[in-house]
């Protein structure tokens, strides 16, 4: 895709960039938002990302690349709910000073730019989660500073598939915003749909032809606003195909039996890095459980239900051990959720993931032989998938993740008759996912499906657009720019309950780390509150007290390594190992 940044034209407008995982999307699209710079376009460029732990892993390709773009001292921010606790950050602002005196503009300057996350747009390269652009036009205090900021630079934004209506209808919103600024936009993926395709280039004024899997792949579109250009691949540079191999296997409420354990735990024995991926936390702190009893090999947990100084060891540890550098003399399983399907540089021989919708299976699938190495154990030489079906067509709390149900009995379909077992990338990006999301129905779905659909559509995704608008639009007073705000005005409430656990003690509130909350200056405890907090269901407000300026408090007890505790009547355990558990 890089070879395509000389052709696009230096003009404000919005690029749409789609080629396979791990193909260098990144990279062409800080190339290409360098040049715009360089023609006088724009001052700056902001990387949005899904998530923490991937606006975290951009942070470092940003840092050694951002010399190149500017120059010898740029201003590289981060911003989220936990950036100042990130140690890449820390260290990258007080690199940056080095050689300067404390009185120096530079200094004063960089740093009253890190003390901020709304001033991350007035930096030369920021990186942030996208809740931190969707704010721009939300009834958020300062918001104006994002707009501004925003509307100066480029703004590029990761995984632009991974968001649920809600998000698209903001997002589309900034795009609007952007447009109007004269700015521009870069929005990459390897996974977007035709239709919502359509729709982000509708946001700029923008109409594309429909071509359905007759769109060539990977492609980069532009538009300046009205007709929109292709810009394809010369056939030497396109690229080799890769073949997965794919064991669709149905079971009970998609749970894998004790023979497919067994075959995980052999696997992993025989030197082969292997990796579950759950659609449910509760399902992921079990299996790890049944594999740990089962295996004397390390078995590894990662999802999002930590406090934040414990996930980010977790996260850290993931790309620490089965990263580019990971040791892989012997076999390893990590049981995860969908925090490990976004832009997480990890690689491994053999998946196994639970049923969810194409476009999220292949990124799924975009973690097997992602780095190139010498050699695999025997049996994986060709990366392979195994998805876990139900047995029927009752997707149970798999359905309440993944609401489109119709997409999920498709996915289940396109799997089960998969010539020969195997799926060929990078046609199957077009062959499989514009199937899979076309409106026309293929005639044979069950009704219930069809049924569940339609309420989909009118229940979730209608209601949540008609939502984006309503909040965009609203006189309100505006909120405070809090995490607990910032999260409840992006993500349509989705994770929106912070809960603090905590030890009462002869001085206080012990928080998860250790710390006594009461022994903190103001500042202090805002910093305590931050690292121990943990994002849960908003289904689990009813298990808890009336909240505490957007946050329940869970207290709990020493309880051997861990913690334990009752809230109306429920049992909560906390350990940083397993995380935040409710008993049933």
């Amino acid at each position: 895709m890089q070879t395509l940044v000389d052709r696009l034209p230096l003009e404000s407008g919005l690029t749409i960039v789609e080629a396979p995982t791990g193909s260098g999307k990144t990279e062409a699209a800080l190339a290409y938002a360098w040049r715009l710079i360089n023609a006088g376009l724009a001052d700056s460029i902001v990387f949005a990302l899904p998530t923490q732990a991937t606006a975290n892993a951009m942070l470092e390709r940003i840092e050694r690349l951002s010399t190149l773009l500017f120059d010898e001292h740029p201003n590289v921010l981060l911003a989220h709910g936990s950036a100042r606790f990130n140690k890449a950050f820390a260290a990258l602002k007080h690199a940056a000073l080095d050689g300067y005196e404390k009185e120096d503009g530079w200094v004063q300057c960089s740093e009253w730019l890190a003390e901020s996350r709304k001033r991350v747009f007035l930096g030369q390269i920021g990186v942030c989660t996208v809740d931190q652009a969707l704010i721009s036009v939300l009834p958020v205090r300062h918001r104006f500073v994002r707009g501004f900021g925003l509307g100066r630079g480029v703004l590029i934004v990761d995984e632009v598939h991974a968001y649920d209506a809600y998000m698209y209808g903001l997002l589309e919103e900034v795009l609007r915003k952007q447009h109007e600024s004269g700015g521009s936009a870069i929005l990459l993926s390897a996974t977007l749909p035709e239709r919502l395709r359509r729709q982000l280039y509708a946001a700029w004024g923008a109409a594309l032809e429909q071509q359905g899997d007759n769109a060539p792949y990977p492609l980069t579109t532009w538009t300046a606003g009205g007709a929109t250009t292709p810009f394809e691949l010369e056939s030497d540079q396109l690229p080799d195909d890769i073949t997965v191999k794919v064991e669709p296997i149905r079971f009970p409420e998609m749970m894998p039996d004790e023979a497919m354990l067994s075959r995980v735990v052999a696997a992993a024995e025989a030197g082969a890095q292997v990796a579950i991926v759950c659609n449910l936390v509760n399902t992921a702190q079990g299996l790890t459980r049944t594999l740990r009893a089962m295996t004397s090999l390390p078995v590894d947990l990662f999802h999002a239900r930590y406090c934040y100084c414990h996930r980010r060891e977790k996260e850290l540890d993931v790309i620490e051990r089965f990263g580019p550098k990971g040791k892989r003399k012997t076999g390893r399983i990590l049981v995860a959720t969908q925090v490990v399907e976004q832009s997480l540089d990890v690689d491994f021989d053999w998946l196994i993931t639970q049923l969810c919708p194409v476009d999220l299976l292949f990124q799924r699938m975009g973690r097997l032989h992602r780095h190139v190495r010498p050699s695999r154990p025997p049996g994986f030489e060709t990366p392979r998938c195994t998805v876990l079906l139900p047995e029927g067509d009752d997707y149970g709390l798999h359905g309440l993740i993944y609401a489109n149900t119709r997409v999920l009995w498709r996915t289940a379909t396109k799997l089960l008759s998969a010539p020969e077992g195997k799926i060929v990338f990078p046609d199957a990006y077009r062959t499989w996912i514009e199937p899979v999301y076309t409106e026309e129905a293929w005639g044979d779905e069950p009704e219930a499906v069809e049924k569940g659909y339609e309420k989909f559509k009118i229940e979730i995704e209608e209601i949540q657009r008609y939502k984006a608008r309503y909040m965009v639009d609203t006189a309100a007073n505006p909120f405070a720019d809090t995490d607990e705000n910032v999260m409840a005005v992006t993500r349509d409430g989705e994770m929106n309950l912070t809960v603090v656990p905590f030890c009462p003690s002869s001085q206080g509130k012990m928080l998860m780390d250790g710390t006594i909350l009461e022994l903190q200056d103001e500042y202090g405890r805002l910093e305590c509150l931050a690292l121990n907090s943990v994002g849960v269901p908003k289904s689990w407000r009813h298990n808890f007290e009336t909240s505490d300026e957007g946050r329940c408090w869970l207290e709990m007890e020493q309880d051997g390594e861990g913690y334990r505790g009752i809230s109306k009547g429920v049992t909560f355990r906390y350990h940083k190992d397993m995380g935040l558990e409710k008993e049933k």
